[in-house]
C-alpha cells in the first residue's frame, strides 16, 4: 500500500515528535511511504531510507513574522493556515494522483485539519489521523472555535481510522457522539516505551540534583511546588535543572517566572533528543507537572507528556505533582511507577517531598520502573496502531 503521511512537524532528529514518526514508519516498512512536510525550515527533495520526504516552505508562516505582529498573531494566524491549506491541498492532490496514494495518514494540527478538508472536496479517499491536541479543546485555538471546530469534528468522523494519546480521550469523543464505539482507534500514549538504559543504576543515599525536561505544560504548578520545597532544597543542597524544549518567546516567560528561585533552579543548556536519557540518568529524581488548573483539565485527562518515556527508560525514581484525574497520574500510579504528589497546598507539598527524599522509597520505585521497562507486552499498543494505520 502507498501512504501519503501529512505533518508539520519539524523533521529534525532534535525533535522527538519527528523522532517516533521514524520509528512508526520503520514498523510500517511493507508499505511505501511518502511524507509531505509544511514547515519553513527547509524547502527540497531528499530521499531518506525507504521513504521519500518532500518539504514545503511556508514563507509568510515564521516566528520572526508571529513575534513582530504578536498583538494580532492568533487572529492572523488562521488565514495564514486558510491560505496555506488551499495552496497545500493542490499540491498534495497532484501527489496523490502522480503517486497513485491509497491512504492519507496526518498528523492533526490547525493546518492539517484544514488543507486535508480542501482536499477531501476533490477527492475520496481513506484516512487516518494521528491526534495529540483535541482541537475541540485546545485554548490557542480557542480564536477559530467555529471556524476549525466543525471542521475538525468532520475530519474524525468520516476518518477510516485514528489514533489517540489515551483511552480517555477515545471515550471523551464517543461521549460526544463524535465517534462511534466500533471505530478503528489506536491508542500511542504519546510514544513508544523504551528499554532501561542503566538497569544497575545506583540509587544515591541523598538526593541533590532533580531534573524536569521537555516542554513545560502549565509552569504555575511547578513554581508552586518551587516555593513550597525552596527552603529544603537550599538547606540540603537540592538542585533542580530545566532541560526544556519550549520555543525561545515562552523560554523566556519561563526564566522571568523562575527568577526568584535562581538560587536552586537553573535553566540548561539545549541537549539533543539521542542524549536527554543519559543525561536523566545523571540525577536523583526526574520531575513531572501537570496543572491542576480547571482550564487545564480535559488536556490533563487527555494527554500524556512524552517525556514520560525518556524518564522511565532512565530508571531514575519519578517524581510525579499531577492531580490524580489526569492520564499520566491514573498510568505511573497504578503501574506503582512514581512517588505522586497530588496538591497543590504547600505544606502537604513540603511533607510529601520530605518523605520521598527516603532512599528505600526511591530504590522501590526504582525497582518497579526497571520491572516495567522488562515487561514483553509495554508496546502492544504501538503494535496495534502500526496494524491499524497499515491497514
Amino acid at each position: 500500500m502507498k501512504i501519503l503521511l501529512f505533518t508539520t512537524s519539524l523533521l529534525s532528529d532534535k525533535d522527538s515528535s519527528w523522532l517516533l514518526l521514524k520509528k512508526m514508519i520503520k514498523q510500517l516498512n511493507e508499505h511505501e511511504i511518502t511524507i509531505y512536510s509544511a514547515n519553513y525550515l527547509r524547502k527540497k527533495n531528499n530521499k531518506y531510507e525507504n521513504y521519500h520526504i518532500i518539504h514545503n516552505t511556508l514563507t509568510l508562516n515564521t516566528p520572526l513574522i508571529a513575534k513582530s505582529i504578536n498583538k494580532i498573531w492568533k487572529k492572523l494566524n488562521f488565514y495564514i493556515a486558510l491560505f496555506y491549506s488551499r495552496k497545500l491541498s493542490r499540491k498534495i492532490h497532484q501527489i496523490v494522483v502522480k503517486r497513485s496514494i491509497d491512504k492519507i495518514w496526518i498528523y492533526n494540527g490547525m493546518l492539517t485539519v484544514l488543507t486535508l478538508t480542501e482536499l477531501l472536496e476533490k477527492i475520496t479517499i481513506p484516512y487516518h489521523v494521528s491526534i495529540f491536541d483535541d482541537l475541540l479543546n485546545n485554548k490557542n485555538y480557542k480564536a477559530y472555535e467555529k471556524s476549525l471546530n466543525n471542521e475538525f469534528i468532520k475530519i474524525i468522523k468520516n476518518s477510516t481510522s485514528l489514533d489517540v494519546v489515551v483511552p480517555e480521550q477515545k471515550d471523551y469523543y464517543i461521549e460526544r457522539g463524535i465517534l462511534q464505539p466500533s471505530h478503528q482507534v489506536g491508542i500511542s500514549y504519546g510514544g513508544y516505551f523504551k528499554d532501561s538504559s542503566n538497569v544497575n543504576l545506583e540509587i544515591q543515599s541523598n538526593v541533590t540534583k532533580i531534573c524536569l525536561t521537555g516542554n513545560i505544560f502549565g509552569i504555575e504548578s511547578f513554581i508552586i511546588f518551587c516555593s513550597s520545597v525552596e527552603k529544603t532544597c537550599v538547606k540540603k543542597g537540592i538542585k533542580i535543572h530545566i532541560y526544556t524544549n519550549n520555543n525561545p518567546l515562552t523560554l523566556q516567560t519561563i526564566k522571568k517566572s523562575l527568577i526568584k528561585f535562581t538560587n536552586f533552579v537553573t535553566i540548561m543548556p539545549f541537549v539533543p533528543e539521542e542524549k536527554i536519557v543519559s543525561t536523566i540518568a545523571q540525577y536523583d529524581l526526574a520531575y513531572i507537572q501537570v496543572p491542576f488548573s480547571k482550564e487545564d483539565k480535559h488536556k490533563a485527562i487527555t494527554s500524556f507528556p512524552s517525556k514520560t518515556h525518556n524518564y522511565l527508560s532512565s530508571s531514575v525514581p519519578i517524581l510525579l505533582h499531577s492531580p490524580d484525574y489526569a492520564a499520566v497520574s491514573q498510568f505511573l500510579k497504578t503501574n506503582g511507577l512514581c512517588y505522586s504528589i497530588n496538591t497543590i497546598d504547600p505544606e502537604e507539598i513540603l511533607l510529601k517531598f520530605e518523605q520521598l527524599l527516603c532512599l528505600d522509597t526511591r530504590k522501590a520505585i526504582h525497582k518497579k520502573i526497571v520491572a516495567f521497562n522488562n515487561k514483553p507486552n509495554n508496546n502492544l499498543h504501538f503494535n496495534n496502531l502500526m496494524k491499524i494505520i497499515g491497514a
